[in-house]
């Protein structure tokens, strides 16, 4: 019997059922990325005291995805038009291909933890990273990133020109500790970039150890070796930037995920993995990815994690102990036309989101709390000045002074609950325990770049701000040197100075760095008494006086 020929029509038709399937791939992504936006931004907005990365990261994401909808939007409207008009289209083969490329990034996403970015640039070279950002070189790269350019591939040369010693992540997964490089590359590609570089396969060899050997796949030092396989460099290059961009002391953990390489198949791509594994990168190979992975479960688990781990014994710096007395975190204040602009500022934080029940309770729990006579100092230096009645009453009973030198915890907690709004927790730790910091004493504990730490005060240094000096220092150092989390709403310190020099100075092997846990970008001054009512050292008018209350805003 004879065959018959396809219809004309069936060709097309089966065309038209493949560019169905790619577009509904497209929305698929598109969908998947719009509720993880979503998530992130409001991820971002709840956690913003303690990620500096700004949610604008993700947004290549969206842009990316916009774009090949766009461009199959562009070809679908093309072919509507009748031949001899018809402008030439885009080329769906080549959209496939990215899709497929954008698939297998999204896939090892989902596969990643608290994820803080996508496609961020680091620099090996700090001095190199200060020239691009006052020349406007990051901005440069920011609009290719927004643009999507990224995602896909950019031209190396123009990549390499602005950006030589820099290094693309892809994905800034585990709080920041883990940089995710993704590779599409085949097997294939791979096998033929090697011959490119003058390498030819020999059946006789028994391993490929002969590709190290000629210098094919590059040596330790190969960042600008050009003899040596891309995917080798970018390794290295990694590695470098990751010591060179510690987070928190710790340097982050490398991860090569080769999409479309399986290991254990063909000796010469075993040898390029294991000189990847050699720079301590991890290396996962397709055959470790999840084919599918379900969104809905994934989608929490990509956000950035919310709650550190913290010492059993806490260390509460002045910030904190300010916010705890306050009556704006106790009781609802109301605003008032002389009010300084701290006051004010606290007042409608406070009305949006309540300190105690909803920041400090939780995150204490029944844990007990310390903090350095400095800083204890530095909280009744201001009360004293103009802290209210029930202030300075408070205060009395979180240590345990004054009438409540002899109280026992329960009465204590019994008296706090009577000066405040709010339900207070049955394992509240009171009384908080004043401990004596000798500077020499946790510096000898403490690794050599602490020495550069003894000057910490505030990020923006004035007089005004000079008498926290000691009970700032005092109160990270002590910490430091103790093993204690640090519970601060002091971002100026925690934020840049202390992460600043971590990053100039670095850590040895086995040594870590001070632990804190910025709870807030501002916590709640205090509310106090009337200007007119502060109690003035001898001499001093209330102008000067003033600038203490000025130091709060910054402090917060």
């Amino acid at each position: 019997m004879l065959e018959v020929d396809p219809k004309p029509g069936s060709l097309a038709e089966n065309q038209q059922a493949l560019d169905q399937q790619l577009a509904k791939r497209i929305l698929n992504l598109r969908d998947e990325f719009s509720r993880y936006l979503a998530r992130a931004h409001a991820t971002h907005a709840e956690l913003s005291a303690i990620l500096e990365q700004p949610p604008a990261e993700y947004d290549s994401l969206q842009n990316i995805a916009n774009q090949r909808l766009a461009a199959f939007d562009k070809h679908v409207n093309a072919m509507k038009r009748p031949a001899r008009i018809r402008k030439p289209a885009p080329n769906l083969d080549n959209l496939a291909a990215d899709v497929v490329q954008l698939e297998n990034f999204w896939r090892v996403a989902k596969n990643s933890s608290g994820i803080l970015a996508f496609q961020k640039l680091f620099f090996w070279h700090r001095s190199t990273m200060l020239q691009y950002k006052t020349r406007g070189g990051l901005s440069h790269f920011g609009k290719w990133a927004r643009k999507g350019a990224l995602m896909t591939g950019i031209n190396q040369k123009s990549f390499s020109k602005h950006f030589h010693h820099a290094i693309r992540v892809d994905i800034v997964a585990q709080n920041g500790l883990e940089w995710v490089r993704v590779c599409s590359s085949t097997e294939k590609k791979l096998l033929f970039d090697l011959a490119k570089l003058g390498w030819q396969n020999d059946s006789d060899s028994e391993s490929g150890d002969d590709l190290g050997a000629n210098g094919v796949l590059g040596s330790l030092n190969a960042i600008d070796d050009d003899d040596s396989l891309e995917i080798v460099r970018d390794a290295h290059k990694l590695a470098r930037a990751a010591e060179a961009n510690p987070l928190r002391g710790q340097t982050p953990r490398v991860r090569f995920v080769m999409t479309r390489v399986a290991s254990g198949r063909v000796k010469e791509i075993d040898a390029i993995l294991d000189k990847i594994r050699a720079t301590g990168a991890l290396v996962q190979c397709a055959e470790c990815i999840p084919e599918t992975i379900d969104f809905d479960a994934a989608l929490s688990r990509m956000q950035p994690i919310s709650m550190p781990s913290i010492s059993e014994v806490l260390n509460i710096d002045y910030t904190i102990l300010r916010g705890l007395v306050s009556d704006i975190s106790h009781t609802e204040c109301s605003l008032q036309d002389d009010q300084v602009r701290q006051v004010r500022e606290s007042i409608e934080l406070e009305t949006t989101e309540k300190f105690l029940p909803a920041i400090f309770y939780p995150t204490i729990a029944s844990a007990p709390m310390v903090c350095t006579t400095e800083t204890l100092e530095q909280l009744y230096q201001v009360l004293d000045l103009r802290g209210s009645a029930t202030e300075q009453q408070r205060a009395d009973i979180l240590f345990a002074r004054g009438n409540h030198a002899h109280s026992k915890p329960q009465d204590l907690r019994a008296e706090w609950r009577s000066l405040s709004i709010h339900p207070v927790p049955d394992g509240l730790q009171l009384p908080i325990r004043a401990v004596q910091s000798e500077l020499s004493e946790d510096l000898e504990k403490l690794p050599e770049v602490a020495k550069n730490m003894r000057d910490l005060a505030l990020y923006y240094y004035s007089p005004a701000t000079e008498s926290s000096a000691p009970a700032t220092r005092s109160s990270f150092l002590y910490a430091w040197a103790h093993g204690l989390t640090t519970l601060t709403g002091n971002g100026a310190v925690s934020r840049y100075q202390i992460n600043d020099r971590l990053d100039q100075g670095g850590l040895g092997d086995g040594e870590e760095g001070p632990h804190f846990w910025l709870l807030a970008q501002m916590t709640r001054v205090l509310y106090g008494r009337p200007r007119h009512l502060w109690t003035l050292p001898d001499g001093e008018d209330t102008v000067a006086a003033a600038a203490l209350q000025g130091e709060e805003a910054v402090s917060g």
